[in-house]
This record gives C-alpha cells, structure tokens and sequence, in this order.
C-alpha cells in the first residue's frame, strides 16, 4: 500500500508540474498573443463578412444587370446621334453663315443712318445757334 501511496504522490506531483507548465505557458502566451487568446470573436467576424458579402453579391449582380442593359440601350441611341451629326453640324453651320450675312446687311445699314442722323443733327444745331447769337445780339442792343 505504501508502494501505492507513493506511486500516486509521485504521479500527483508530476501533474501538478504539469499543470503549473501549462498554466506559465498560457499566461506567456496570453502576454505575447493576447488578442488571438478568444477565437471566438475572430470566427463570429469572419460569418459576419462571409453574410455581408453575399448579400452585396445579390445587390450588386441586380445592379449590374440594370447597369449593363442600360448601357447596350444608351448604345444604339449614341449610334444613332452619331450618324446624324454630320448632317446636324452642317445645317448648323449653313444657318450661321446665313445669320451672319444677314447681321452684317443690319450693321452696314445701321452704320448709313447713323451717319445720315448724326449729319442732320449738326447742321440744324448750327442754325439754332446762329439764331441764338442773333437773338442774344439783338436783344443786347435793344436793352
């Protein structure tokens, strides 16, 4: 029985070393890696990502069907328009060359009567004038 007794403190003493080793190895890694010691958080994360990005999958693959029908529709009208360009630029063109003549006939015919005004205004502020001197004269002679 004492051969027992001591084989069972001899294996007593050996798991409490044991224990005592885990427990120093735990707590160095504890210190050295503390963030990794609860994986718990890490793989709740990492269903968490794993849920978002299947949703964002489905919102985008809707979305870049819309996208993409859009743009083949957005196509052929762009196809369109450039095929009529050409065509639109040179009735532009034809209107402002027409518009253009026709605001230089305005500007020259402005340009005469401005000159026949201008011409009328001065003779007759010449004769005003000259009847004023006559007036004033006359009128200074009289007094």
């Amino acid at each position: 029985m004492k051969k027992m007794n001591s084989k069972l403190s001899k294996l007593k003493k050996v798991v409490g070393r044991v224990k005592t080793a885990s427990a120093k190895l735990e707590k160095d890694f504890e210190t050295k890696f503390g963030v990794f010691k609860g994986k718990d958080w890490v793989e709740e994360a990492r269903k968490y990502a794993e849920k978002q990005s299947k949703d964002m999958k489905k919102l985008l693959a809707t979305d870049t069907k819309k996208v993409h029908a859009f743009v083949a529709k957005e196509r052929k009208e762009l196809e369109k328009l450039q095929k009529q360009l050409p065509a639109e630029v040179e009735k532009l063109r034809t209107f402002v060359l027409s518009q253009r003549k026709e605001f230089q006939k305005l500007i020259t015919k402005v340009r005469k009567n401005t000159v026949k005004a201008a011409v009328r205004k001065t003779k007759p502020a010449r004769k005003k004038a000259a009847g004023a001197a006559k007036k004033a004269t006359t009128a200074s002679t009289t007094a």
